[in-house]
């Protein structure tokens, strides 16, 4: 991964580290916080393109095996198909252990395709 995001803008297949994020100031995240939010990302690294991201999500589902170890979730994008403005796009999710979830989300097009820098 690189902090130039814009260096990524092509077919080659993305994927992230999400460290959590508090949903509530001075409590800890929970493991299924930790996944319910890193899901969200599915959408960004199955649609990101050499366009940058020309879809975004109207849905997600996430299947687990079990809870992620450790403080942070990777997204490794998987599959994705588009037709008539109608998307999905697939990814795995993996922590410090290994892998042990997945996330699908199926998306609409943006109103204007999103450069990421």
């Amino acid at each position: 991964w690189t902090a130039a995001a814009r260096e990524r803008q092509d077919q080659q297949r993305k994927q992230v580290w999400q460290v959590p994020t508090p949903t509530v100031d001075g409590e800890e995240t929970t493991a299924f916080q930790t996944v319910a939010g890193a899901a969200d990302m599915a959408s960004l690294v199955s649609h990101w393109g050499p366009a940058g991201v020309s879809f975004i999500n109207a849905d997600v589902s996430v299947a687990t095996a079990r809870m992620p170890i450790g403080p942070g979730i990777g997204i490794l994008a998987g599959d994705r198909s588009a037709s008539e403005g109608i998307s999905f796009g697939s990814a795995t999710l993996f922590d410090q252990v290994g892998r042990f979830g997945h996330a699908m989300v199926t998306a609409l097009p943006a109103l204007q395709t999103v450069q990421v820098d």
